[in-house]
């Protein structure tokens, strides 16, 4: 019998509720502003990851066994794995398994970062098929409790333009938080996508919600997140002209300059000075350093250069700790996979961006979402996180994914294995 003969089991149900709730778990480090959130939200986080990495398993029994398989998932989730076996056997023969003996929660990311990989592709997936499932309302919701819980809990001052409490981490003194700028940066691409469509009423509140957040991404003080939430921000207002474009791209212009003009405001805005600190000392935080390490490497080890030395190899190489990774999701390929596989990933990376930035069936969240791990990933990303890899991979499978949704019979009779 042919399962796609059975309208019941055509595409996984529940998809943008999954996706949602691996987008929840990966970005609440976002919300580890004071010490109370940290030791409120590090423990849901960690219990989380550990069922999520159960989920993961029990996802791939569930398509298996109780569901019409989807070739499309099952190839993106068989490369995922077979990627991150290829990776580990070579940090076994290299030396980088070092770092997961000496932290076996790294083996538990790359497993989340799997199953938050299958989430989005099956989701991706369901919204490209006949019932064009869309983003989860957990998205929204989440964002929404998000700054409700901020402004409760103290993390989220007003006085009088609003800003972050940042305390103690870990007995590190911080001031800003890459996570915080990265999760209201997508947050204000998302209430800018869904603003448009909507009633005037709806689509006025929608914006103003969504250059709210992209204030407050702003406020978290990483200089490269904001400015990627910036770039493609404005390239939603670009190819959505409207009297709105113009409203918040006068707005954006009008609080810089107040910002600029008033002194005592602008030394309370982190960020500007952490921009300026660019332009006087040429500070890049030594991600120019990493890179130009990382290709001193693989100058001095041809054989990474061929087919790749493994996870962590890196640092192992420099006897570095493990965070001081390449910060170059670029470099990190190489290292980790070498030329063999490295390229190959990088073109289909570049030209899955193209599809998924010009098919009209995609949800254009995917995109903007997709891009900013994507982008912020040249930066700071690692292979060995929640979303860097799994984004990496998803995008260089949306050419597939785009291919078999405009086959003949449509996506699932192109997906579909038959179930006799």
């Amino acid at each position: 019998m042919n399962a796609s003969a059975n309208p019941s089991k055509r595409s996984l149900p529940f998809t943008g509720a999954l996706f949602g709730i691996f987008f929840i778990v990966v970005t609440l480090d976002s919300l580890y502003i004071t010490d109370a959130n940290y030791a409120l939200l590090s423990q849901i986080r960690l219990y989380s990851t550990f069922l999520l990495g159960g989920l993961v398993l029990a996802f791939l029994l569930y398509i298996v066994f109780f569901s019409a398989p989807s070739k499309a998932l099952l190839y993106y989730s068989c490369a995922h794995l077979l990627l991150i076996l290829y990776g580990l056997l070579l940090s076994l023969t290299f030396g980088g398994a070092d770092y997961f003996f000496d932290d076996p929660k790294l083996i538990l990311y790359l497993l989340v970062s799997l199953g938050f990989g299958q989430a989005m592709a099956s989701h991706f997936l369901s919204s490209l098929g006949p019932d064009r499932t869309r983003i989860s309302i957990l998205l929204p919701t989440y964002f929404y409790v998000s700054l409700i819980y901020l402004v409760l809990s103290g993390a989220l001052l007003f006085g009088p333009l609003p800003y972050f409490s940042f305390d103690q981490l870990d007995q590190v003194d911080r001031n800003y938080s890459h996570a915080t700028s990265a999760l209201f940066g997508i947050a204000s691409l998302y209430f800018l996508l869904a603003s448009y469509d909507r009633s005037t009423a709806s689509r006025l509140a929608l914006t103003l919600v969504s250059f709210f957040c992209l204030y407050l991404s702003a406020m978290g003080g990483a200089r490269g997140d904001f400015a990627i939430a910036v770039f493609l921000y404005a390239i939603i207002l670009i190819r959505h002209r409207s009297v709105y474009s113009y409203i918040l791209i006068s707005g954006f212009v009008g609080l810089v300059i107040y910002i600029l003009s008033d002194d005592e405001i602008l030394h309370k805005v982190l960020i500007v000075e952490r921009y300026l600190s660019i332009v006087e000392s040429g500070d890049f935080g030594d991600r120019d350093v990493l890179v130009a390490q990382s290709l001193s490497l693989l100058g001095d080890r041809p054989a990474c250069i061929i087919g790749g030395c493994g996870f962590n190899y890196f640092q192992y190489f420099y006897n570095y700790e493990y965070g001081l990774y390449p910060h170059n999701f670029i470099m990190e390929l190489l290292i980790t996979f070498g030329l063999l596989l490295a390229l190959p990933l990088v073109f289909y990376i570049l030209f899955g961006a193209w599809r998924l930035f010009t098919d009209p069936r995609a949800d254009r969240f995917f995109f903007y979402f997709s891009m900013y791990v994507l982008l912020v990933a040249l930066k700071s990303g690692s292979l060995i996180d929640f979303k860097s890899f799994p984004i990496i991979l998803f995008l260089a499978f949306v050419p597939y994914f785009c291919r078999v949704a405009g086959s003949p019979g449509g996506l699932l009779a192109a997906t579909t294995c038959p179930r006799s």
